[in-house]
């Protein structure tokens, strides 16, 4: 006996898009189920149908073989119309929002989730009042900085980072502290290729638009900031964690140097101005630097290893540079926190090249940059990094350097006693070898 096949009924009433296809359609208002998986635009000609004359459910579709197994039946009885549904009164304003032949490509900002969007309020509520040098453009960075990282994936991958981080430093719960540590780290990841992405595509073209540079400048600002908050106290091989930001510092100036007049001319201008500020009350002034770094690079100026200068006489220039630099820096970094980040731009790649070398004399400026960061142990990106790299720095020295690092020491941990905490003598530096 042949299997049964049943009886197929032509829709004539479906969607123009799938009658021009020759597909069934199933007639759902307002954009049918094949336009939907196909992401096309669903067209009615036809009047939308009421409950009425909606197509019969499957389950009750009668078959031309079962009509003729009733010899007792004249004809299959008409099927009982569906009662009026809760949403007919809307088709006709639901046809409006049927979609578009081709859907639009997402924009930045879109991705957005609940967790991004609540780092996003903690920033504009919190975290931006806490940025470098916020207390001179505190509208700038909590207005306009999330208006600009809106247009850029890469710079809002930045804003959240940073916010996550400080989440994660000012949180009481370890959990939690945790948790925004792990979801700084991924919105850094994120915001670091995108930003060498960008870079690595930009043109001159590109370095002239506003929006273009203010993304670029904002990210790579942020991300230093974040390096500098999160680094360990020592990077691998008991180096110094200035050895993992200073570049990141200097590489902020390289990105704005590209896109200077865009960024300087427009909305984040004023960030980029250098003014003679009054010092704010809650900094802790430090006091000039001592006389001798005035002698540093001369060979006959005290210092051990003079031979170093006697062998290669143009490092005089180098280390003078460095320290002229370090005291130009000092006072304006006195009177804004932010400008505490000039020193490592403006000191020379030289310099910075006998720094990473670990040359003694090179690590001593760098020490006594350091101080200034003790000015700023309340703020959550600083906290003791003044006292992690100064003895870091003293325990690469030999003990013939270290008595110079005295001065910084006395300025971080204070005075040993008088209300000191006593720690501040060279004898609580361990040595670690030297140089």
């Amino acid at each position: 006996m042949p299997p049964r096949i049943r009886a197929h009924k032509k829709v004539r009433t479906g969607c123009k898009t799938c009658r021009k296809r020759r597909v069934k359609c199933d007639e759902t208002h307002p954009v049918c189920r094949n336009c939907t998986s196909r992401e096309v635009a669903c067209y009615w000609v036809d009047p939308v149908p009421n409950s009425s004359s909606s197509p019969i459910p499957a389950t009750s579709t009668t078959t031309a073989s079962s009509s003729k197994s009733t010899p007792t039946s004249s004809s299959t009885a008409a099927p009982t119309p569906a009662p009026p549904g809760p949403n007919d009164d809307y088709a006709e304003f639901l046809r409006l929002f049927s979609l578009p032949p081709t859907p639009p490509p997402p924009q930045p900002g879109e991705s957005l989730d609940l967790q991004s969007l609540e780092l996003l309020h903690h920033y504009s509520h919190s975290t931006h009042a806490t940025i470098p040098g916020s207390a001179y453009a505190p509208e700038i960075w909590r207005t306009v900085v999330p208006r600009v990282a809106l247009g850029s994936d890469y710079c809002m991958h930045a804003v959240l980072a940073i916010t996550a981080l400080h989440v994660s430093a000012t949180s009481s719960s370890t959990a939690a502290a945790h948790a925004y540590g792990m979801l700084a780290a991924r919105h850094y990841h994120r915001a670091s290729v995108g930003l060498r992405g960008a870079l690595l595509r930009l043109a001159p073209a590109d370095a002239r638009d506003e929006a273009t540079g203010n993304a670029l400048f904002l990210t790579s600002s942020l991300i230093s900031v974040y390096a500098l908050a999160s680094t360990p106290a020592s990077s691998p091989g008991g180096l110094p964690a200035a050895f993992a930001w200073i570049p990141l510092i200097r590489g902020v100036h390289l990105v704005l140097k590209g896109c200077w007049d865009a960024v300087k001319h427009g909305e984040l201008g004023p960030l980029l101005q250098v003014k003679r500020r009054r010092r704010p009350c809650e900094m802790v002034w430090l006091g000039d630097l001592p006389a001798y770094l005035d002698t540093l690079h001369l060979a006959a100026g005290g210092f051990p290893d003079g031979a170093e200068l006697r062998a290669d006489p143009s490092l005089v220039s180098v280390y003078r540079d460095a320290v002229e630099k370090l005291k130009e820096a000092w006072e304006i970094a006195m009177a804004e926190e932010s400008r505490a980040f000039i020193w490592p731009i403006t000191a020379s790649e030289r310099f910075v090249g006998l720094l990473m070398q670990l040359r003694p004399r090179a690590l001593l400026v760098l020490a006594h940059y350091c101080v200034f960061f003790a000015s700023l142990k309340e703020m959550w990106w600083v906290r003791d990094r003044a006292a992690e790299e100064l003895g870091t720095i003293g325990g690469l020295l030999e003990e013939r350097w270290r008595v110079y690092l005295e001065w910084p020491m006395r300025r971080v941990w204070g005075v040993d006693g008088g209300g000191g905490r006593g720690r501040g003598r060279i004898e609580d530096v361990p040595a670690r070898g030297g140089i």
